[in-house]
C-alpha cells in the first residue's frame, strides 16, 4: 500500500507529500525486522498449530495439569489487590467499615 502511495505521489509530481512518506516506510521496515526478530525463536521451536494439537492429544489421553496448579504465578498477580481503606464499592460502605462489619458478625457468633 505504501509502494502505491508513493507511485500515485510521485505520477502527480508530488516531490513534498514523496519526502514526508519516506520516515513511515523507514519506520515500518525497522517495525518489520523487530518483529521478526523477537518473535522468530518461538515460532520456529513450537509453532502454535502445533502447540494446540499436541494440547487435544494430551486432553484426549486423560493428562491432568493438576500438578501444574499455583506453581507459577506472574508477578502481577502474586500479590493480593490493595485498595484504599476510603474507597466506596458497590454498597455504598467504605472496605473499613466492611471489616469491622465482619468482625462484629464474628464476635457475635
Amino acid at each position: 500500500a505504501q509502494i502505491t502511495l508513493f507511485g500515485v505521489l510521485g505520477l502527480k509530481k508530488s516531490p513534498g507529500a514523496v519526502i514526508m512518506l519516506m520516515p513511515l516506510v523507514i519506520i515500518t521496515i525497522l517495525f518489520t525486522a523487530y518483529i521478526r526478530q523477537q518473535h522468530y525463536i518461538v515460532t520456529k521451536y513450537l509453532p502454535s498449530i502445533g502447540a494446540i494439537k499436541k494440547e487435544k492429544e494430551n486432553v484426549a489421553n486423560g493428562f491432568d495439569y493438576e500438578f501444574l496448579r499455583g506453581q507459577y504465578k506472574q508477578p502481577a498477580l502474586q500479590e493480593k489487590h490493595v485498595e484504599p481503606e476510603n474507597m466506596m464499592n458497590g454498597t455504598g460502605r467504605t472496605s473499613e467499615h466492611q471489616f469491622n462489619d465482619s468482625l462484629m458478625d464474628m464476635k457475635n457468633v
